[in-house]
């Protein structure tokens, strides 16, 4: 049996097992990369900062939760952070005559992949990580269950609830009534999962 998160992440934290540490960032760089790949507009500043996340962690971070649950909502919120100082800059820029618009923000498509990330950081770890590892890293209901020593329907449960929450947080802000719309827009950019996410 494959060990664990919180296995890995504990032989990296006590004995620094570099073998470990790789297994980690292989089973989530794609989804960490894809969301601050969708928050700067696929820019190349999205590997680095996805490389950030990674390395505060090998620094010492502790999560609190989930190991997924919790990259993902760094990623996201150092993404958010890398444009809002860029919009604190373009501005004192503009207030010294220098005006140099910021790249690749402020479309429509961007605010609705914001929100999206935002809305789904913003849940409660126990329903975030089961629908970022079923969607974000292709992992079974079974799979899923059987690492978090839960029954499936539990987690089918979570999943569904999950998308529920997402669902109303997208529809006061972005206009959204069916699943369909921001599930699609969610896979963008680099998503691997081609099975759409309201078939369960």
């Amino acid at each position: 049996m494959a060990p664990t998160d919180l296995m890995l992440l504990n032989r990296w934290q006590k004995e620094r097992d570099a073998e470990a540490f790789a297994e980690i960032v292989r089973r989530h760089a794609g989804m960490v990369h894809g969301a601050c790949a969708r928050v700067l507009g696929g820019r190349m500043e999205a590997e680095d900062v996805a490389q950030e996340c990674f390395l505060a962690l090998a620094q010492g971070a502790k999560p609190r939760e989930h190991l997924a649950g919790w990259l993902y909502r760094v990623a996201v919120n150092r993404a958010l952070d890398l444009l809002r100082a860029e919009k604190r800059r373009a501005g004192r820029e503009q207030q010294f005559g220098a005006l140099a618009p910021v790249e690749g923000g402020g479309s429509e498509a961007d605010e609705v992949l914001h929100a999206i990330d935002a809305a789904i950081a913003a849940l409660p770890d126990k329903l975030r990580t089961p629908l970022l590892l079923h969607f974000l890293e292709g992992r079974t209901h079974e799979a899923i269950a059987a690492e978090a020593g839960l029954t499936r329907s539990t987690i089918s449960y979570r999943i569904a609830k999950a998308i529920e929450q997402v669902r109303r947080q997208l529809a006061r802000v972005c206009w959204f009534r069916r699943p369909q719309s921001w599930l699609r827009c969610m896979r963008r950019p680099r998503m691997r999962r081609r099975r759409c996410w309201w078939r369960g």
